[in-house]
Order: C-alpha cells, then structure tokens, then sequence
C-alpha cells in the first residue's frame, strides 16, 4: 500500500475498502459505520444542531470504539502491534 497515497477521503476510503473489507479481513458491518456517520457530518456541516442528540452522539461513540476495537485486531493480525490504539 505503501505506493497508493490516496489525496481525498472518498480515495481513502476506497483504499481501505479494497485493501481490508474486500478480502474478508476488516468487518463489513462496521464499515457500514463510515456512511452513516458521513450522512450525519454532512447534515451538520450546514446546522450544527441538525441530526445531533445525545442517543445519537452515544451511538456514534459505540460505534467508534467497535471500529477502533476492529483496527487494532488487523494490527494484531498484521504484526503491528506498534501501532495499537490506546481507548
């Protein structure tokens, strides 16, 4: 991967897909995660009060911490337990 450097979110994104979900390592129902939460970042970016409550903010979290629960498991299984993430 070292010779892909994607320039956007959406190409890094799309990296991420091809490279970890396609092939079975990353879970694709925590990736579900992203489109959601760039559903609710687009809402916001025009009112910041729109779509957000504390369920909704809590979920994310959850969420967040399943994702970040299922990066370091790649680690793990890449042997990059140096770049664990501490939550």
């Amino acid at each position: 991967m070292k010779d892909k450097e994607p320039k956007t979110h959406n190409a890094t994104l799309g990296l991420f897909r091809k490279e970890f979900v396609l092939n079975d390592d990353f879970d694709k129902d925590i990736v579900k995660y992203f489109s959601q939460s760039e559903t609710l970042r687009d809402l916001v970016d025009y009112n910041a009060f729109n779509g957000v409550t504390k369920k909704n903010a809590t979920q994310r979290k959850r969420e967040c911490e399943k994702f970040l629960k299922e990066c370091n498991r790649i680690f793990i299984k890449y042997g990059r337990e140096d770049v664990l993430i501490n939550f």
